[in-house]
C-alpha cells in the first residue's frame, strides 16, 4: 500500500472522456475535476470537431476534448461533477479501462489520486 490512498490491490484507474463546448469550458471542467480530487490530472485537447446526431439531426461541431484520469472508486462522483458543472443538457462520459500502464506511471497516478475527495 502506497501511504496516499488505497492498497495496491485496489486501485482501478479509469480513462474517462468527455468534450465540452469551448477550450475555456474544458478548462474550467478541467480545474473543478482536479480541485476536487476526483482526477490525478486531465488533459485538454482544444479543436476537434464532433459530428453527431442531436434531436433527429446531424450536428458538426468545433469541441474540446477531455482526457481525465481517475479511477473506478471515483466515477460515479465523477459523473456527478460534469453533470452538475456542464453546459450540455447530456454530456459525454465514456469511462475506459487501461490494458496497460507503465508502472511508473500507474504509481504516480495512483499516488495523485487520494481516498478522499473535497466538493467543490
Amino acid at each position: 500500500m502506497h501511504s496516499k490512498g488505497v492498497p495496491d490491490s485496489d486501485f482501478q484507474p479509469l480513462l474517462v472522456i468527455t468534450t465540452a463546448s469551448s477550450k475555456d469550458e474544458a478548462e474550467f471542467l478541467a480545474g473543478q475535476i482536479v480541485q476536487a480530487r476526483l482526477a490525478a490530472c486531465v488533459n485538454v485537447v482544444p479543436g476537434i470537431e464532433s459530428f453527431y446526431w442531436w434531436k433527429g439531426a446531424m450536428q458538426v461541431d468545433r469541441e474540446a476534448l477531455l482526457l481525465v484520469k481517475t479511477s473506478a472508486a471515483k466515477v460515479d462522483e465523477l459523473t456527478s461533477l460534469i453533470r452538475e458543472k456542464h453546459s450540455y443538457e447530456c454530456p459525454e462520459v465514456v469511462a475506459l479501462q487501461p490494458d496497460a500502464i507503465a508502472p511508473h506511471f500507474k504509481a504516480w497516478w495512483k499516488d495523485n489520486l487520494p481516498a478522499e475527495s473535497i466538493a467543490t
